[in-house]
């Protein structure tokens, strides 16, 4: 019996039974036509064998993936327009055994199951199958994480042309992952090798902090030196989602560092910059350089994997996905989308008990309906919370998120020192953190430190001048306003807030009562209308436990809502 390695390809028809029942001669005349204009023609065009021709797909070898998913992308694309017939298409690269004219063996049964999880018009093919593509070809299949097939012992993974793939995934641990090349010194001097190395290293150490991403270690890295980059080989082989690349060039007593952010997936460059700088003192010129191209970066691959996220639907969810998907619901403020993020993050901490990030998560979660009107008991949320920022800080001290949740909760505590305390941890821990930043801007706020407040939101903005969060983030910069009578800035950060999110109500209610103290009560009651429309059941009294105010400035508020017509 002969033993080879091949490129297997196994087709089937979707809905052949049904089309069959409806129209028999006319499915089997369609059928006709394409095995003789487009599926023959196309697998003897890419050097393939026809081992079995079925009733309602084929089995067939080729000596490469390139020949098998070239035929395949050919066949699905001469289909396209087709009114009834759609295959799916399953692709591995396996040890076979030939007998008797067919073939058997692992490389027939994976391919045979890929093919049953491919969507209509779709191709899903095996890592092994992937992996042996050249980088364009290559990039068209994404990454859809490891699947448990049928009657196959271990878990596959597969990549996925035309929608991804049917079928339940298995949980994927595929975090969101970033390799930062080797910056390539271009200049005469041979001096400069250490400090396009020192900025690798340094970026590599930086990005390490934000725990959203893995970061490719230097040493692995490093081993690319002085090559020519292919990104998606690289991609492909380091799997990456994101590239950075850069470079070092010395002309005279300036310097001029370049990099840049690339997609893998599609080679987008998402991000670039240039820094010319004197030089003077390298290792303050290494440090200055290192912190602007981290401040750059993470805030717009984040931004990238939010965008993601928001075209995943819940079958294509695995751990890091989950944590993706739920920060774009989470921002959307609503209270559906709210609740179906909840619901996932529950059901992603039973799977996964000892991630910290997903319990910081559920705290950022479970805190933010406090002041969104959310929280059916709010003692009982609160307890919630601060048990979740507890867990987070057990599976994780070093974890700046996890420092950050448990702040929130101080802060709503009216624990003012120990929430402090918690903040200044989480900013030490990443500095560079637009969403730690954010936060923290909202709690010097809350705490009446308007200067120290407002430097902290003006960082988080230039970090992510987009950032959904960033209604949230003001909340805390309008109450200090408030506080200090800062009535006319209080309005333009609640106008920032309304203009970036209109149904963003907590932007009206503060609002209203600054209008209101400051004698522009018609304004005022025109927010309340629309406060109102957002949350028809809100009142002073719920106001009071939501707004975290104490004394004499929660009266005054008060005094400014009652007088904009809120209900008491």
């Amino acid at each position: 019996m002969e033993r080879r390695l091949a490129a297997i390809l196994i087709s089937d028809i979707v809905g052949y039974s049904k089309l069959m029942g409806a129209d028999e001669a006319g499915t089997l005349a369609a059928l006709r036509q394409l095995r003789g204009e487009l599926f023959e023609p196309v697998v003897a065009a890419h050097r393939g064998t026809v081992i079995k021709r079925m009733g309602d797909g084929w089995l067939v070898e080729f000596a490469s993936a390139v020949d098998a998913v070239g035929n395949a992308i050919a066949v699905q694309e001469g289909l396209a327009q087709h009114a009834n017939i759609k295959l799916r298409i399953g692709i591995h690269v396996g040890d076979i055994m030939h007998e008797d004219e067919d073939i058997f063996g692992d490389g027939v049964n994976i391919a045979a199951r890929l093919q049953e999880i491919a969507v209509p018009g779709g191709i899903a093919l095996s890592e092994m199958a992937r992996n042996s593509l050249d980088g364009k070809i290559a990039a068209a299949f994404a990454d859809q994480g490891e699947r448990q097939l049928k009657n196959i012992t271990e878990a596959v993974r597969v990549f996925a042309s035309g929608g991804g793939l049917e079928g339940t995934p298995v949980k994927s641990d595929s975090q969101p992952s970033i390799a930062v090349m080797p910056f390539e010194n271009r200049s005469a001097d041979p001096e400069q090798e250490y400090f396009a190395d020192g900025i690798t290293e340094d970026v590599i150490t930086e990005l390490a902090r934000f725990r959203d991403f893995k970061i490719i270690a230097p040493n692995t890295v490093f081993s690319y030196k002085g090559q020519r980059i292919d990104v998606a080989k690289v991609a492909a082989e380091l799997d990456v989602r994101y590239i950075i690349q850069g470079s070092v060039h010395k002309a005279g007593e300036r310097v001029r560092v370049s990099a840049q952010l690339l997609e893998a997936a599609t080679n987008e460059n998402l991000w670039a910059e240039r820094y010319d700088r004197d030089l003077v003192d390298i290792f303050d010129l290494q440090d200055e350089i290192t912190q602007a191209i981290v401040r750059a970066v993470a805030p717009r691959s984040g931004e990238a994997e939010f965008r993601r996220a928001a075209t995943l639907t819940s079958r294509d969810l695995g751990l890091w996905d989950t944590i993706a998907k739920v920060r774009y619901l989470l921002y959307q403020f609503s209270k559906e989308p709210w609740e179906e993020a909840l619901s996932m993050l529950q059901l992603a901490i039973q799977d996964y008990p000892e991630e910290a990030t997903l319990h910081s998560m559920l705290c950022n979660l479970l805190f933010l309906q406090l002041p969104l009107g959310w929280a059916g008991d709010h003692e009982e949320s609160l307890e919630q919370a601060n048990a979740a920022a507890r867990e987070a800080l057990r599976l994780d001290s070093q974890d700046a998120y996890s420092h950050r949740a448990m702040s929130l909760i101080r802060m709503f505590q009216g624990r003012f020192d120990e929430a402090i305390t918690s903040i200044e941890i989480a900013l030490k821990l990443n500095p560079n953190s637009a969403e730690v930043l954010g936060s923290a801007a909202g709690v010097y706020g809350v705490f009446n430190d308007y200067d120290r407040s407002s430097e902290l939101l003006r960082r988080a903005v230039d970090l992510s001048p987009n950032d959904p969060a960033r209604p949230i983030w003001n909340l805390g910069l309008v109450l200090s306003a408030f506080m200090a009578a800062r009535y006319d800035d209080a309005i333009a950060t609640c106008t920032i807030s309304i203009e970036m999110n209109p149904n963003f109500p907590s932007a009206y209610r503060q609002r209203a009562a600054v209008l209101a103290l400051s004698d522009r009560l018609d304004e005022a009651r025109r927010d309340v209308a629309k406060l109102l429309e957002l949350e028809p059941n809100t009142n002073l009294r719920e106001t009071a436990q939501r707004v975290p105010l104490r004394g004499e400035h929660m009266e005054i508020f008060l005094d400014g809502l009652r007088a904009a017509g809120l209900p008491e």
